[in-house]
Order: structure tokens, then C-alpha cells, then sequence
């Protein structure tokens, strides 16, 4: 197997970088990832971006979990195909490292079910050659226990990524990164209905009830963390769906990691 995992938290104290949960004000326009600020690669050095190589364009994102497995979604593979896609960190400048890696193996979860909200949206990449970072810039994949300690510290979860500055609109060049409120999953049931998983199952709620900021199209896959200190990053979620981008009653749907850590490292390690 080879690859060193990102367990989570040691012991059960969280102590979080401390980032105050702007609510976006209703007269702003939805811009960016949405109304988000373009990102310092160094907080974000586990991101990754996927490249059609065909369509020359980056179509989604996902993390590095270890120097050679990428966590992303499995919507993303609807119909691009592995061997036409590379995976490629940021730039010191926030634009995509022209120098990628190319995919060996692609396995997404077998309970995933696009008709079902999206159900188990989550899948892993296994890169031909690995990247060279170091552990402590990996995500980290907290457990259930650990996510329920981090709901009850009142700061932001972050989401970032190379997609739409708009709903509909063009991608971005550079990676941009905006705040998010993680919300109760009766938020999102309140606007997607009951498909959306109660409690603390697959489905993870995140945004702003009255909209205003968001992931967007392009985003998905890449990952929702929350900052342990200022070297840890926690990823909570995977982007999944939402209707529209930053629309008021509509947060952004993720994949819960928590609820799907299991599935991950006993993947890895079988592969």
C-alpha cells in the first residue's frame, strides 16, 4: 500500500485557528467561488485540481490525502475518463503547477447513487506518481468523534477551488477560497427535501441560509476543512451539489467525510 493517511486528531483537544463567520450582506452580487477572495496557495497545499487533458480545461477538485491518493467526487467521472485526466497542485501564483501527475487507478464508492441526492459522492484516485509533500500538508480525515467536537467550536469551515465566479459562469484561473457556516442537515432538507440525510450521516450542509456565498460549478470534489491550529487541516466535507450557486434557501450538499473515512482507509490500504 505505501501510503500514509492523515488520521485525525491525537487526544481530543481542537484548537482551531480563530476566523470569524462574515454573514454575506443581501445586497451583494454573487461573484467568485462565490464572494469569496482569491487564496494563498500555502493554506491550501493539498488541494488539487483536475484537468481534462482533451477539453483543456479543469473541470474539478480534490485533496491529497497522501502523496499519492487524491479524494474526490465520483459525480466528477460521469463522463470524463481517467486516462484523459491529470491532476496538478496550485502555483506559487494560485494557477494550476503545469507539471501534473496522471491517474493509475479511479475508484469511487460503490454506494454512490446520482438519483439519490448524490448519495456517497465521494471517490479516491490513485496517482501513478506521487507528490512530493510532506505529511503535516495533508488532509486530515477526522472521525465522527472529532467532527462533533469541531461542531461545537463556533468558527468558520473554508471551501476552495478553481470553479465558477458565477452560477453559470466562466472558471476561475486563479484558486479562490471563501467561508462557509456548517448547518444543521434540516437546513438543506428544508430546500432539497428528504433525500438529504438527517444527523450525521453522508449528506453535510454548509453555507448561509439567505445565500450570498458558496462553491460553484468546477468546485466540486474539492474539499470543506476546518483549521486545526495553523498547520492542521481538517476536511469535513467533499463538494457534492447545490441548486444554482450562493441561492438563497439552497447551501451547498457535501459529501460527509466522517461517514466515509471507514470506506477510505480500507480502500487504500487494499490498494
Amino acid at each position: 500500500m505505501g501510503a500514509v493517511l492523515a488520521m485525525g486528531i491525537a487526544g481530543g483537544a481542537v484548537a482551531q485557528a480563530q476566523m470569524e463567520c462574515i454573514e454575506p450582506k443581501s445586497d451583494q452580487p454573487v461573484l467568485r467561488i462565490v464572494n469569496g477572495d482569491r487564496a494563498k496557495p500555502s493554506d491550501w497545499p493539498f488541494i488539487v485540481g483536475l484537468y481534462h487533458q482533451g477539453a483543456k480545461t479543469q473541470f474539478c477538485g480534490g485533496s491529497l490525502i497522501s502523496q499519492n491518493w487524491v479524494l474526490t467526487a465520483a459525480h466528477c467521472w460521469g463522463e470524463a475518463r481517467p486516462q484523459d485526466v491529470s491532476i496538478h497542485r496550485a502555483g506559487s501564483d494560485g494557477r494550476l503547477d503545469p507539471k501534473g501527475r496522471r491517474i493509475a487507478k479511479l475508484i469511487a464508492h460503490p454506494g454512490y447513487d446520482p438519483a439519490d441526492m448524490n448519495l456517497h459522492d465521494v471517490a479516491l484516485l490513485k496517482l501513478a506518481e506521487p507528490f512530493d509533500i510532506p505529511n503535516s500538508q495533508l488532509a486530515i480525515l477526522p472521525s465522527k468523534t472529532v467532527e462533533a467536537k469541531l461542531a461545537d467550536v463556533r468558527t468558520c469551515s473554508e471551501v476552495a477551488g478553481w470553479g465558477a465566479l458565477q452560477s453559470g459562469g466562466a472558471a476561475s484561473a486563479y484558486l479562490m477560497a471563501v467561508n462557509v457556516r456548517q448547518l444543521p442537515t434540516e437546513t438543506c432538507r428544508k430546500g432539497y427535501g428528504p433525500g438529504i440525510r438527517p444527523g450525521q450521516g453522508p449528506h453535510l450542509c454548509a453555507g448561509y441560509e439567505e445565500g450570498g456565498k458558496d462553491s460553484c460549478q468546477g468546485d466540486s470534489g474539492g474539499p470543506l476543512i476546518v483549521r486545526d491550529g495553523p498547520t492542521g487541516f481538517l476536511q469535513v466535507g467533499v463538494v457534492s451539489f447545490g441548486k444554482g450557486c450562493a441561492w438563497k434557501g439552497f447551501p451547498g450538499v457535501y459529501a460527509r467525510v466522517s461517514d466515509h473515512r471507514d470506506w477510505i482507509f480500507s480502500t487504500v490500504e487494499a490498494h
